[in-house]
């Protein structure tokens, strides 16, 4: 046997026991190739045929621009049901909610290859805007859900692509969820309890003294509009005075500068009390802290900054964010279970929201 040989049957032994002792569980995505392969202090051709020989043996499943998993439970002598394809918006490198959506796909993907589905991703998505899909890329989705209608079972649409996108396809034959969004299109959607997530914020807000508050809203789409409007409800049935809640719409990235100037205005005229922002999302919550703290506001006393989306450990100049947390393992799972449910014409309409609950994760942002 050759030295080439002993290394590919050593890799597959070592990968192969940690299945076996559950270091790698069911579901388990393994790390990325390259960096498993420099892990392992081999190369890439020889780790391949390792992952081959245990994707044969019915142990691996490698999904295109998803990654590698574990599942045991998967039998692959088994004719597969049939697809469901996922369109989700591309990961952006650095992005501050990276890993939720990593942990998303992967929850997703693992979902449909384990109730016995193949998983298909439209390439054409990969190349779409993450935050403001201009009209050809809507076309362009469009076109891509439209082609797959007599080619999968059904579909799930993640919280950004537009109704714009999707209305033509609402009533086709083919079941549709949508991730994390309330619609007004008759599509079953699958999201966060916001209800349940506001009446956490503002309770931890009064708790901590805050008497000022500044809502920094994403108004492109209906769940942030829906938030909000719960979350304008809540602190005035707690008796917060109207002239104590403000209200700012903008994203970072569209109009940062007027964002930051009003926020800065609202700021100045209320140093009564010290001031809580609830933000869009974490990625605004993490560009707000930091953008305070350089004008010389102290994050935490003079001012309290909570997130929303679920980007678990957020840091921010040493400092955890405090957000309330989406759980992309079930919603993954439950997204799945009613998609599964239509397509067996288990379900009865009118299509509906499944909330799915939500966390509060601590912080020292407030």
């Amino acid at each position: 046997m050759n030295k080439d040989q002993l290394k590919k049957n050593k890799v597959y032994g070592l990968l192969k026991g940690k299945i076996d002792n559950g270091e790698y569980p069911n579901g388990h995505r393994l790390p990325p190739e390259r960096e498993l392969a420099k892990n392992l202090d081999v190369s890439m051709s020889t780790l391949r045929s390792s992952l081959d020989r245990l994707e044969k043996e019915g142990m691996l499943d490698r999904v295109r621009s998803q990654g590698t998993f574990v599942t045991l439970n998967v039998d692959r002598r088994q004719k597969l049901h049939g697809r469901i394809a996922c369109i989700m918006r591309p990961i952006i490198p650095g992005q501050a909610e990276n890993n939720f959506l990593d942990a998303l796909n992967a929850s997703l993907s693992h979902e449909i290859l384990k109730n016995g589905f193949q998983l298909v991703v439209p390439p054409c998505v990969t190349s779409l805007s993450a935050h403001h899909p201009s009209s050809d890329a809507c076309a362009e989705i469009a076109c891509a859900i439209g082609g797959l209608q007599g080619f999968v079972d059904g579909i799930i649409v993640e919280q950004r692509i537009p109704d714009s996108a999707l209305e033509r396809f609402a009533e086709t034959s083919r079941p549709m969820v949508i991730l994390d969004r309330n619609t007004d299109l008759k599509i079953d959607s699958v999201t966060s309890d916001h209800g349940q997530a506001v009446k956490m914020q503002v309770e931890l807000a009064l708790k901590a003294g805050y008497g000022n508050f500044l809502v920094c809203r994403i108004d492109r789409f209906q769940n942030d509009r829906l938030r909000f409007q719960e979350l304008n409800k809540v602190l005035l049935s707690r008796k917060v005075p109207k002239d104590k809640i403000n209200v700012v719409e903008g994203w970072m990235e569209s109009n940062a500068g007027e964002l930051l100037q009003k926020i800065f205005e609202i700021m100045k005229s209320n140093k009564d009390r010290k001031v809580m922002v609830f933000a869009g999302d974490d990625a605004l919550a993490i560009f707000l802290c930091e953008r305070l703290e350089r004008r010389g506001y102290v994050i935490g006393s003079d001012v309290g900054v909570m997130g929303f989306g679920g980007f678990a450990g957020a840091v921010v100049n040493g400092r955890a964010l405090t957000t309330v947390r989406m759980d992309p393992l079930k919603l993954a799972a439950k997204a799945v279970e009613i998609l599964l449910d239509r397509i067996n014409g288990n379900l009865h309409d009118p299509r509906r929201t499944h909330n799915v609950e939500t966390q509060l994760e601590l912080g020292n942002t407030i």
